[in-house]
């Protein structure tokens, strides 16, 4: 149940306008080891990826394959080797993405946002599994 009730939530968000804009605000002042890793990101281009992620990231609890595949693809880029994004900032991120939905989605509320970290602990797993 809860995979309808997060993905109807991340449409809100998502329909209301600059939804990562507001997330990227966010995660960029969490810390300035998150800063850092951006700091010669295009967000033009950024923003349909984290779009694509968060939405597979929703969609993996389902079984669908190509959610997994594209998520251990996430994993793969953000490893020590590759990105070297540390999993310690993954809790920055979600805290991020919550505080995000919370501005962008007029339904949001505790049950919702606690959908939203079941939905997104697994994906969050897998890539921090391959750091």
């Amino acid at each position: 149940m809860s995979y309808e009730q997060v993905k109807a939530s991340y449409d809100r968000c998502y329909k209301s306008g600059d939804f990562f804009g507001t997330f990227y605000d966010s995660f960029l002042a969490k810390s300035p080891e998150v800063a850092a890793k951006f700091a010669n990101t295009d967000f033009k281009k950024q923003k349909p990826l984290i779009k694509a992620s968060v939405n597979m990231m929703i969609r993996l609890g389902t079984g669908d394959i190509k959610a997994r595949e594209a998520i251990e693809k996430v994993g793969t880029t953000h490893s020590k080797p590759q990105l070297n994004i540390e999993p310690k900032l993954y809790d920055l991120w979600f805290e991020s993405l919550c505080e995000t939905a919370a501005k962008h989605d007029s339904e949001w509320n505790e049950e919702l946002e606690s959908m939203w970290k079941e939905r997104m602990q697994e994906g969050v797993k897998i890539i921090t599994e391959r750091y």
